[in-house]
């Protein structure tokens, strides 16, 4: 059987030590931050999408019908 559980980040020192002395357990980390942009990447991209944007509405680059972006998801 495989748990999830979510911690509260000041528990989490205390957790893994008690997980660590019940000897049945493997402990898996999952850190969740790689599937989460940091607050850095987040801006980046939205500098990015701007910078697109501007470049559609000059005519220098070409947009997609939002019905195609819908169809691939």
């Amino acid at each position: 059987m495989q748990l999830t559980l979510e911690v509260p980040d000041q528990h989490v020192p205390f957790f893994k030590d008690l997980v660590k002395h019940l000897n049945f357990p493997v402990m898996v980390e999952d850190d969740e931050t790689d599937d989460e942009p940091s607050p850095e990447q987040l801006k980046a991209e939205m500098r990015q999408a701007v910078a697109e944007l501007k470049l559609v509405r000059q005519g220098k680059l070409k947009s997609r019908p939002i019905a195609d972006v819908l169809n691939e998801l």
